[in-house]
């Protein structure tokens, strides 16, 4: 998994995404605190776990579903 850290709006702390090779990268938002990026991190690593990057479903419901289970 690689982590890298952007400046991006701060309505978001961070986003996965899956690379050509079947890792994954979390964009963390640079500007976001060390307490914050932390909760994202494992909110994103909980996506991976999930298989939600294989879903169908709209993105919205799939963190209606994560924060359900309690994701951050």
């Amino acid at each position: 998994m690689n982590e890298i850290f952007v400046n991006m709006p701060t309505t978001m702390a961070a986003f996965v995404r899956e690379n050509e090779d079947g890792s994954y990268t979390i964009v963390y938002n640079a500007r976001m605190d060390y307490e914050t990026l932390q909760n994202a991190g494992r909110h994103e690593i909980e996506h991976i776990s999930r298989g939600d990057l294989e879903s169908d479903a709209p993105a919205d419901r799939i963190e209606e579903r994560a924060h359900r289970l309690g994701g951050e």
